[in-house]
């Protein structure tokens, strides 16, 4: 039986993060991935000469400063590649108000303050909270500190962040623009998740890359690589091996047994938990504390091919749609649609046939085994005659078109219910972790099932914390 220093089950961002950093520091890794194509939510896809990425709107903080730039720029995985910096990064679409969202916190704090006067001073101290909570969260990850300083946010929501310092409802809805992507709103959602995902945009930038965000995944691949680590395309894990509760060794679809001193785990920990992990060597009480967490919610994205140049609309790239400042509406409840429009081609070339133009629409929902799943055909018609207020004639220009739901996310990602940041961004979120922690000796989890906060950033802190811990 082969023996490997650390095995990772899954290549999504966090595993593949976590494998370049050990194998850079000559530990023996070996990547155990499912699907043909590396990358999870972080890949793209190629269809008819348009390139999508497949789940992704932009990367935040790889700004000069920024911390995800600091990680990768210890593996030279950015040399390779080009970025596209995204400003302004965002442009929220209200009823009666459109904002730009500048790549700089001191001047949408200004744009904020010359759109509500009167809420100046609430303005200042709310992004003062935001900043506060964002430097405490990231240096509970990276350090070995226990994040004292955030345990006054813990089990508090975003809206009663924002009821501190502003009573303005409309320039609350402004701000809670991030809320319903990480899919609650902000009476629901982590005022830490929410505060994070605001500020690590603002802070160090938004960014694509060029090509496609499946160009990092495969510098990430080589990386690994060259420094002699082993990446396994369509063979996934059917168990860990354990010796005496102590993770020891996988088995593989393909039949390959392999012994190792550390498994990483870049997928569902409900999965691992109920199908890969025996149950002499689990604890019953730590399984259902695992199984009573809540997942997150999911994504309905229609991806649009269209044959002409949509450069003369006066859109940019990275658009927020809300046809409500009623902040229970901005998830999808009712009628009062709220999402996101990614053109990526207007940035980016490459990505599209000549003269042609590429469309991502990210409409966020929240689905359980309780609620009745949205028909995601019927959601993709509603989204595109929505779109006509932007391109009034873009439905005789559609060439290409495809919809994907939970069920593709669950297929792809075997995420729960096709979770889009793995587990719900609620309240409870950071609570978590203690669950999280010590499920067997030797095991570990990055990603967005580590308990950190979905998305790029925390999948990524994540992995370089488990790769500080085992090297």
């Amino acid at each position: 039986m082969e023996k490997i220093d650390v095995v990772i089950v899954g290549a999504g961002i966090g595993g593949l993060v976590c494998g370049a950093l050990l194998a850079k520091k000559g530990i023996r890794v070996a990547i155990f991935e499912k699907e043909e194509r590396p990358g999870g939510y972080c890949s793209s896809f190629s269809e008819n000469g348009y390139i999508f990425d497949a789940c992704i709107d932009s990367i935040g903080c790889l700004g000069k400063d920024g911390i995800l730039r600091k990680v990768l720029g210890e593996l030279k995985v950015l040399d390779g590649i080009e970025l596209i910096e995204l400003n302004p990064m965002r442009r929220n679409l209200f009823p009666d108000l459109t904002i730009d969202i500048p790549s700089d916190p001191e001047q949408y704090q200004n744009d904020l303050q010359n759109l509500f006067p009167k809420q100046k001073n609430g303005i200042r101290k709310v992004f003062k909270v935001m900043n506060d909570i964002y430097e405490w969260s990231n240096d509970s990850v990276l350090s070995d500190r226990a994040g004292f300083d955030l345990q006054f946010w813990v089990n508090r929501t975003f809206k009663s962040l924002l009821e501190d310092h502003i009573d303005d409802v409309r320039l609350q809805a402004i701000l809670s623009s991030y809320c319903n992507f990480l899919g609650l709103s902000a009476s629901e959602v982590s005022a830490i998740a929410a505060a994070n995902i605001l500020i690590h945009y603002l802070k160090d930038g938004a960014f694509r890359v060029k090509g496609g965000v499946q160009g990092l995944i495969n510098a990430l691949i080589k990386e690994i690589q060259v420094n002699g680590g082993k990446i396994y395309l369509g063979e996934g894990i059917t168990k860990i091996i354990c010796d005496n509760k102590r993770a020891s060794g996988i088995k593989t679809e393909k039949g390959q047994e392999i012994k190792t001193n550390h498994i990483v785990s870049d997928m569902d920990i409900k999965t691992v938990v109920n199908s890969m992990i025996d149950s002499v060597s689990l604890d019953k009480d730590k399984k259902k504390q695992i199984n009573d967490l809540k997942t997150s919610g999911s994504f309905i994205i229609v991806y649009l091919g269209l044959d002409y140049d949509l450069s003369n609309n006066d859109l940019i790239s990275s658009i927020g749609y809300f046809s409500s400042f009623e902040l229970e509406a901005m998830l999808n409840k009712d009628e009062k649609m709220s999402f996101g429009i990614s053109i990526p081609s207007l940035i980016d070339k490459s990505v599209v046939p000549n003269g042609c133009s590429s469309i991502i629409i990210h409409w966020p929902f929240c689905y359980n085994n309780h609620s009745i799943k949205p028909d995601k055909d019927l959601i993709a018609r509603k989204l595109i005659n929505q779109l006509r207020q932007l391109i009034p004639d873009i439905q005789g220009h559609i060439v290409y078109q495809s919809v994907a739901d939970s069920d593709t996310l669950y297929k792809y990602t075997g995420n729960s219910q096709g979770a889009a940041y793995g587990w719900a961004q609620d309240v409870d979120l950071f609570s978590n972790l203690s669950s999280l922690r010590g499920i067997i000796d030797n095991f570990h989890i990055v990603g967005h099932w580590a308990g950190y906060g979905g998305g790029i950033m925390p999948s990524v802190l994540s992995a370089a914390k488990v790769a500080r811990m085992i090297a």
